[in-house]
């Protein structure tokens, strides 16, 4: 019996021994799946820290680009403004010309109009004078005529 018991005892120890073990076990796989959910956990907010960073730099991107074309709309405007008043400047800059060109040929014309006018004055005035000349050689002509008779 005594036999009996100490194999029983045996027995028994060797049954705490692997409970204990395989407690131990288990202990030390709740803390390994612990630590391994604590690092997938870990990674995960890693993840989705690197997600929203990658978001917020599309979003700054987006916005920039959205400035540039802002931009470039904004220059586009000024440089069609700058267009525009030069187009009108050269309109008012021709029409001045037109004017001076149309003031200067009136003034030539008028010059031209009076210098024909006085040459026609002197003409007719040149005629008068010579009609009246030979007129008066043609009547003195006749009375020395008239004397010799």
């Amino acid at each position: 019996e005594a036999k009996a018991a100490a194999t029983k005892t045996a027995a028994e120890e060797r049954a705490a021994a692997t409970k204990a073990a395989l407690a131990k076990t288990r202990v030390q796989k709740a803390a390994e799946s612990g630590a391994a959910a604590a690092s997938v956990e870990a990674a995960a907010e890693r993840t989705a820290a690197a997600k929203a960073a990658t978001a917020a730099a599309e979003e700054r991107a987006a916005a920039t680009k959205a400035a540039a074309v802002k931009a470039a709309a904004a220059q586009e405007a000024a440089a069609q403004k700058v267009a525009t008043a030069k187009a009108a400047a050269a309109k008012v800059a021709a029409e001045k010309a037109a004017e001076r060109a149309a003031v200067s040929a009136a003034a030539k014309a008028a010059s031209a109009k009076t210098q024909s006018s006085d040459s026609n004055q002197i003409a007719v005035g040149g005629a008068a004078l010579a009609g009246g000349l030979g007129y008066a050689y043609y009547t003195k002509q006749q009375q020395e005529g008239e004397e010799e008779e």
